[in-house]
């Protein structure tokens, strides 16, 4: 934590210059004023009351997918820098006072380390703790004690992406037994909701993919998403000037 810099994870400020093991010592982090998972809520009841408004649900939409972009760019940092998150999840994710979205609780993030690659495997996968993580947006191989790579990260966000663009909780009352066998053995995932772009609903099949060879990398993924919302900026910015046309038409 003392030495990664970004702006989408939490930042180290200062700590107490006191033995680690002493009961004075402490760390200063960046204030987080509310989470991810609150930020859902609010987010899942303005949709309710905006079902028939069009253009504001897009703009909400947009909004979303812009904060799922800045957590797509932390975990491309890591990557970049050879760390595996292994712990994504809503409750891992907070936002400061600018409202920007932070990534924290570096718990159960690891360095991978050359020493712990599996010899021949294609693709490169490593020997890591297994069972790491929450069931909800554990990738399966995880799950299942097997060797894996970055691309476990890849398939917890998808399961966080189609959180942030459906509202809807996955696999919503799911105990770990009906996870293994809905989720990691017969491949069960949520679902892709018609409307949303179409990058997005191409995307998401691939990150989720039970074959982690299959799966996208975190670059691929970050400018997918990149793409996605310049579509929806240009949909956004064309719908404005449509309408600029018609009120300018209505006052003739």
């Amino acid at each position: 934590m003392a030495v990664l810099r970004h702006t989408h994870i939490i930042k180290m400020r200062a700590l107490t210059d006191v033995p680690r093991t002493s009961a004075d010592f402490f760390i200063v982090m960046d204030r987080l004023p509310d989470t991810l998972d609150r930020r859902i809520e609010v987010w899942t009841k303005k949709n309710k009351r905006s079902m028939t408004k069009k253009n504001i649900k897009e703009e909400m939409f947009y909004d979303r997918l812009s904060i799922a972009y800045d957590i797509c760019s932390a975990l491309l940092f890591l990557h970049r820098n050879n760390v595996v998150y292994r712990d994504l999840k809503p409750d891992n994710l907070g936002f400061d006072v600018r409202d920007d979205v932070k990534l924290f609780d570096f718990g159960l993030a690891r360095e991978i380390q050359p020493r712990d690659k599996v010899e021949g495997s294609n693709p490169e996968t490593f020997k890591l703790t297994g069972q790491t993580g929450s069931y909800r947006y554990m990738a399966p191989e995880v799950a299942k004690e097997r060797p894996y790579n970055q691309t476990a990260d890849v398939y917890s966000f998808s399961i966080l992406l189609a959180y942030i663009c459906n509202l809807e909780l996955p696999y919503a009352g799911f105990d770990h037994v009906k996870m293994m066998q809905k989720v990691y053995i017969k491949g069960v995932r949520p679902k892709i909701v018609k409307s949303h772009p179409e990058t997005v609903k191409e995307l998401l099949p691939r990150m989720w993919n039970a074959d982690l060879a299959k799966r996208p990398s975190i670059e691929e993924v970050s400018e997918e998403l990149g793409k996605a919302l310049s579509d929806l900026s240009g949909d956004a910015l064309q719908l404005d000037e449509t309408n600029r046309t018609r009120a300018s038409l209505d006052a003739k």
